[in-house]
């Protein structure tokens, strides 16, 4: 390995301001460095002055890649691991918020131009004070503050170009190092005093600039190091240090171009491989599912309760242990996936209802029952990770989607919401900030710590519960359900990503179209298709696939379908399975889709694919097809569930 004796750009800074002529000159050099890099296929992600480093007095050189592998005849694709995904001083927008674009090229344009921009203005393009997820909100709301005013002594040609390298739209900015090397050079030499650059020593080792596609990331997993600091963990101080804002492994697929449907992101690690289907059967538990659905299908459970009052899943005796529930969906051949609800419950066993925004509020707020919490948390993953096999864990009772509610009309950031972790006392979380920003980063640490094999989903309901006024009574037109979509992506990349594996969408309320005909209850084709538009875009703007929660398990095509109590009409699993394509579930499934939830909620309100009436077979309804078994539903979701199995499933490759 080259030792470089020449410091980095900022040790030079250290010691006061530089000449104009000598930063752009480094600069070039840094922007012909990465240029270079970026033709191997490699995306920096993190230039800063401390990254660019000086062999001697004349030479500069971009350093710390990160460990990657370079893959293909051109490089096309590469591996990096352990590389952080930035430093907030120099983040682009789409590093902060992947609803500003994908990582590309332009990514390292924006960092290279924040570079020079505090070298010439002397002050950063965005403030470094205050909480750091206002920091880096700023920069996904606001443009950067004009060169020309806090430097009124440079040319405007130069501020210009400057400035076009940091404008928020991926798209606006130079497409390339190369492309901003090209612009900045002449802007240099013809506003700067004759000879200027050549003046300044630094050796330039040009790039050829013939046109060539930007890189662009269509696909990331980031998965976890135990030894990496929770997401956001602040390091260190702001103002003057390099503060890593995320670390983590991640695994990225460059390639050239940028054009065209993106790639999916990949689904968890430990996933099935097929798109996973499962119910809670009311009678046999899993080993009903198991005869329903076969091997390679999904059981779940819900766990949640009121801890404070103890009235939840761990201070009930006859309750089945999340571990004991791992283990028989294992045996079984099934995975497991489990739902946590605890925070819209936590403390309100006296209301008699959960809480919503308000309440929520006060609840996370109040460190005694986050301390509460936070130990139910780690307890629940302990019982879990005992068993060390893979499981989902969904949570936590879509809390999220109440406080988007609340606070995305306001423009408001989820920094704002205290929300204590760290200051709760766990040694686990000591060091993790207390807002809402962070709860995942809590979950995530303690995860890390006691169930490594566990897959964390971000549970929410933004469709279901109109949170981004979406009416589904009014078909709402796709632009509607898009930018719904886009905005709950960013919601989720700000409080989530980096954390949690996957997201839970829920999109059903607690009835059966036939127990609850109303339009706000119940889908038509249209808002089916809408669904998986808003799965798609949502999928797309956050970087992470997607379970469906709450999905209703009545048809319209077995005699057993009375709209009586247990036998209750619903059209949702024919649109999915319902033809030998299983042409629902194959559209949501390319729209990021990795698995489906059944059902509704429980006892009387659910159609179960079990008998959990006790009335044998029924064959009284309107619908024409006999029943086939006592299921609740005429047999219909098991004979469906065979026919997907038989035809082999639908691959998540």
């Amino acid at each position: 390995m080259e030792r470089l004796r020449g410091g980095t750009l900022g040790d030079r800074l250290a010691r006061g301001p530089v000449a104009h002529p000598w930063a752009i000159a480094v600069m070039l050099g840094a922007l012909h460095g990465l240029e270079h890099a970026h033709r191997q296929g490699v995306l920096h992600r993190d230039v800063k002055p401390e990254n660019l480093l000086f062999g001697d007095a004349s030479q500069v050189k971009v350093a710390d890649f990160g460990i990657a592998k370079v893959v293909g005849a051109q490089g096309a694709r590469l591996t990096a691991t352990a590389a952080a995904i930035g430093t907030p001083a120099y983040m682009a927008p789409e590093q902060v918020t992947r609803s500003a674009g994908p990582l590309s090229s332009a990514t390292d344009v924006w960092a290279a131009g924040a570079v020079l921009y505090e070298i010439l203005a002397g002050q950063p393009p965005f403030p470094l004070t205050g909480d750091l997820g206002d920091v880096l909100f700023r920069r996904v709301t606001e443009d950067v503050p004009a060169l020309q005013e806090v430097a009124p002594d440079l040319a405007p040609e130069l501020a210009e170009v400057v400035m076009q390298a940091l404008r928020r739209d991926p798209a606006e900015r130079y497409a390339t190092p190369g492309m901003f090397a090209a612009a900045l050079e002449p802007a240099a030499d013809r506003t700067l005093a004759t000879g200027g650059l050549a003046a300044t020593g630094i050796v330039l080792h040009r790039t050829s600039l013939t046109e060539r596609p930007a890189l662009v990331e269509h696909e990331t997993l980031t998965t976890t190091l135990p030894v990496a600091p929770a997401r956001g963990r602040v390091l260190g101080a702001l103002a003057g240090v390099a503060v890593a804002a995320v670390a983590a492994v991640a695994v990225l697929v460059l390639s050239s171009g940028g054009a065209g449907t993106p790639t999916l992101p990949a689904a968890p690690l430990g996933w099935p491989t097929k798109v996973t289907s499962g119910f809670i059967d009311q009678v046999k538990g899993p080993a009903g599912v198991a005869q329903r659905v076969g091997r390679g299908g999904t059981t779940f459970a819900v766990y949640g309760g009121d801890a404070a009052a103890k009235k939840d899943w761990s201070h009930q005796p006859g309750e089945t242990r999340p571990g004991q529930f791992v283990r028989t969906a294992h045996r079984l051949g099934l995975f497991p996936y489990l739902s946590f609800y605890s925070l819209r419950s936590l403390g309100q066993s006296r209301a008699g209802d959960d809480a919503q925004a308000p309440e929520l509020r006060q609840t996370l707020g109040n460190v005694r029952l986050m301390r509460i919490y936070w130990r139910n948390v780690k307890a629940f993953l302990q019982d879990v990770g005992s068993t060390r096999q893979t499981a989902a864990v969904s949570l936590d009772s879509n809390f999220w989607s109440y406080l988007e509610k609340q606070l995305v009309p306001q423009g408001a950031s989820p920094a704002s919401v205290q929300a204590w972790v760290g200051g709760t006392g766990l040694p686990e979380l000591k060091g993790i900030p207390d807002n809402l920003q962070y709860i995942a980063a809590g979950w995530r640490e303690l995860r890390d710590r006691y169930a490594p094999k566990v897959r964390l989903g971000y549970e929410f309901d933004d469709y279901a519960s109109d949170t981004l006024d979406i009416s589904r009574s009014d078909n709402p037109p796709e632009q509607t359900v898009v930018q719904a979509a886009r905005l709950a992506g960013q919601f989720y990349e700000t409080v989530a990503a980096g954390d949690l594996d996957f997201a839970a969408l829920t999109i059903n309320g607690l009835a059966e179209e036939g127990e609850d005909p109303s339009p706000t209850n119940n889908y038509s084709p249209a808002e089916k298709a809408a669904v998986v538009t808003y799965v798609r875009e949502f999928s797309a703007r956050a970087h992470v696939r997607v379970v469906l929660e709450g999905v209703p398990l009545g048809n319209t095509v077995s005699k057993a379908i009375t709209d009586k109590p247990y036998h209750w009409h619903d059209t949702w699993v024919q649109w999915l399975v319902g033809d030998d394509r299983f042409s629902g579930l194959r559209k949501l499934r390319d729209a990021g889709v990795i698995g489906v939830m059944f059902g509704v909620g429980s006892g009387a309100d659910e159609t179960c694919p079990c008998d959990a009436k006790h009335d044998g077979t029924t064959n009284g309804g309107k619908y024409s097809t006999p029943s086939t078994s006592a299921d609740d539903d005429g047999g219909y979701y098991a004979a469906r569930m065979a026919a997907l199995s038989k035809a082999g499933g639908l691959s998540l490759d």
